[in-house]
């Protein structure tokens, strides 16, 4: 079947992050892989509604899953399966990534954007958790690696959306935040739409108990991908 919608002829780069040996941040028994390989199903599943072509940087038995919505969820799984899909290699081997481990995550986007990009728009989407010293602080943040010099009109429409839906909290609402990142890192992913998503805190426990939610999930996809269509719009 073709694909139809908004988003016919998009691709969008899904970096779920995190797994294997890397679990990354962990809050009351659950890890941020977990969180991240599952938001990465549902945002897949709301994206490939919209007509979008989806790609995942990494592969794993957790990203099997295709949710359906108001449906029950198997429980989250801890992804240590996971391998990069550009060249199959265990992810986070070291326990913690390295940045010759981020600039792999890369590698699928940069490969699309210099086959693809010039027939296709080409967004790319690395999707986190955060997790502070206190519990205290709780929402969303926005991030685009500094080097790019300004903010990608992504990072803008997600930023507006984190604010108006009240998924900033106290995290710097509508203003995307410019930081040094190795998957973003415009040497190795030259994507001009590509930001880092900390799609909650899970040091605040309400934070953490949303994440876990599916309903909270769905929600959130549709903004992310809401985001996206209107940056087509615009293009």
């Amino acid at each position: 079947m073709v694909p139809t919608g908004p988003l016919r002829g998009v691709i969008v780069v899904i970096d779920p992050g995190h797994g294997g040996a890397d679990s990354g941040a962990n809050r009351l028994g659950t890890s941020e892989a977990q969180l991240t390989y599952r938001m990465a199903t549902t945002l897949s599943e709301v994206l490939r509604q919209e007509g979008a072509e989806v790609l995942l940087t990494v592969k794993s038995r957790a990203l099997s899953i295709v949710p359906h919505e108001g449906k029950s969820e198997p429980p989250l799984e801890a992804p240590r399966d996971a391998r990069f899909t550009i060249d199959n290699k265990y992810v986070g081997v070291r326990q913690h990534e390295s940045p010759e481990d981020l600039y792999r995550r890369a590698q699928l986007a940069a490969k699309v954007w210099q086959t693809r990009g010039a027939r296709h728009p080409v967004f790319f989407l690395s999707l986190h958790y955060d997790a502070l010293s206190e519990s205290r602080w709780h929402g969303g943040l926005i991030c685009y690696d500094i080097r790019r010099g300004k903010s990608p009109q992504l990072a803008n429409a997600l930023a507006n959306r984190w604010r108006t839906s009240g998924l900033a909290g106290q995290r710097r609402g509508g203003v995307p935040k410019a930081r040094d990142l190795g998957v973003l890192n415009p040497e190795h992913n030259p994507v001009l739409q590509s930001v880092l998503i900390e799609l909650a805190t899970m040091s605040n426990r309400s934070d953490l108990n949303s994440a876990r939610n599916a309903t909270w999930r769905w929600k959130v996809s549709r903004l992310i991908t809401d985001a996206v269509i209107s940056c087509v719009k615009k293009t």
